[in-house]
């Protein structure tokens, strides 16, 4: 949900019923789609092994047309999730 609103927040004009959302392990072939063409693709307890693990890569094709970027991100601490749910 994160990072379709983060897609909807931006200036790309993506449409919602095509985007891709995966997740791999670093290095792997293998994606596992969360969301293709913008219905749920995976269940989330078949994600969770790949998203637990202290490092993985997010695949997100917004079926825009040619073009890449890489982003380096780190997880949020606890303090910081707590703080926003207003805890």
């Amino acid at each position: 949900g994160r990072i379709l609103a983060a897609v909807g927040a931006s200036r790309a004009r993506a449409a919602e019923e095509v985007i891709d959302i995966g997740y791999s392990r670093p290095g792997e072939d293998s994606i596992y789609y969360a969301l293709r063409a913008g219905q749920v693709s995976t269940p989330l307890e078949a994600l969770t092994p790949i998203t637990s693990e202290k490092e993985f890569e997010l695949h997100l094709d917004l079926h825009l047309g040619e073009g890449e970027a890489h982003l380096y991100a780190s997880d949020l601490t606890e303090a910081y999730v707590d703080f926003n749910k207003g805890e």
